[in-house]
């Protein structure tokens, strides 16, 4: 599967193509997506490969004869621009090229544009009768992923050296120094790094700032329970990757084997490497209707606690850290997903304390805040 090409179709796109009833999927060749678009009449849906370029700027009518001569079949190539022209738009449709141009602002919320199906179909996105802005990049920058990571290692696994976190977390000395004045200037930390003062206040401090898992995610349907999916998925990762864990569960599933509460509605995948699943019974699937999500994370920190290193690491599936199940928990659908995370952070209050004193590289004292939450779980003794 080519993670690359689905990262050139930015979120707005899959929404408008979603909104038109085109499913996006990944494909097993370089630079290709497939397409799921409705065919006339009865007869369901036509699968369409096609080719994503992405075209910064304003697409010409010239750029678009240049890029329909390097291009394919009719209907096989995918151009995702800023902006594009009328005479841009009118051009691509006559020369089968498939153009979507990004849309915000002022002049729109969605996006603009056409797919070309085969001979003579032709799918239009929003109202192509304009052009469009180009949506500028937000001032706060990437999210500061080595920050994330020291935290969540703090929570999971206790103050260490900055030597040792920084051999852990994979950034130099000097930032995780600057990371750690800048908790300790906030009250995070304490006695040079030593001490968590706040336990639940770190908690709450990643939980509220992380940002996702960021990356890209394919959705899909399927009718087995969100538990066998998950299986079947980390099953399949597990036979095409030679890493030793290639995969992690996190969201309704994950919780449900850590303590069991609901049905599950949904089951979250992490994956290292990409992976096709379209022979293994799931359909793609809009996001609000998908069984099934599958991640490929942006994020290292996903990686960063392997299971082996967890209290539950005997669990029948490889499943994601305590943070990053309580963050995923709160996008779940299911009805129950609050009720379940507040048992899951007083499961987390509980073992916490374990994980600290088991850790070699462990340096200082147990979190305050533990003792805490564990009387207002109505939790008592060791886990």
């Amino acid at each position: 599967m080519d993670v690359d090409a689905l990262t050139l179709i930015p979120p707005v796109v899959h929404d408008a193509l979603l909104a038109a009833g085109v499913l996006v999927a990944p494909s097993s060749v370089a630079g290709v997506v497939v397409l799921s678009v409705p065919s006339r009449g009865d007869a369901g849906v036509d699968r369409v490969q096609m080719v994503v370029r992405r075209v910064r700027g304003a697409l010409s009518p010239a750029a678009v004869r240049v890029a329909a001569q390097t291009a394919g079949p009719r209907g096989s190539l995918l151009l995702v621009c800023d902006t594009a022209t009328r005479g841009a738009l009118d051009l691509a449709i006559r020369l089968g090229v498939s153009v979507i141009a990004v849309a915000a602002g002022a002049r729109g919320t969605g996006a603009v544009g056409h797919v070309v199906v085969g001979a003579d179909g032709l799918v239009r996105l929003g109202s192509d009768d304009r052009e469009v802005d180009v949506p500028r990049r937000g001032a706060s920058g990437p999210p500061r992923w080595a920050r994330l990571a020291v935290v969540r290692a703090l929570v999971l696994l206790g103050p260490r050296s900055q030597v040792g976190m920084a051999a852990l977390v994979g950034v130099s000395q000097p930032r995780v120094s600057q990371i750690y004045r800048d908790l300790s200037s906030a009250g995070l930390l304490a006695d040079r790094g030593r001490r968590v003062p706040d336990w639940e206040g770190l908690l709450e401090h990643w939980l509220s700032t992380y940002p996702g898992a960021g990356g890209v995610t394919t959705y899909w349907y399927g009718l087995a329970s969100a538990t066998e999916q998950a299986l079947t998925v980390v099953d399949r990762i597990a036979a095409l990757s030679p890493e030793p864990f290639p995969a992690l569960v996190s969201g309704d599933v994950a919780a449900d084997l850590l303590t069991p509460w609901g049905r599950p509605a949904t089951a979250v995948v992490y994956a290292r490497p990409p992976v096709d699943l379209d022979d293994l019974k799931l359909t793609p699937s809009p996001a609000a209707e998908a069984t099934l999500a599958v991640t490929v994370p942006r994020d290292p920190g996903v990686w960063l606690i392997p299971p082996t290193r967890r209290a539950w690491s005997g669990s029948p599936l490889p499943l994601a850290d305590p943070l990053q199940i309580l963050h995923d928990l709160a996008a779940s659908r299911a009805p129950d997903a609050d009720q379940t995370a507040t048992r899951l952070r007083a499961q987390l209050a509980q073992r916490v304390g374990q994980w600290w004193q088991g850790d070699a590289e462990h340096t200082g004292s147990l979190p305050s805040g533990v003792t805490d939450i564990r009387k207002a779980a109505g939790v008592t003794g060791d886990a």
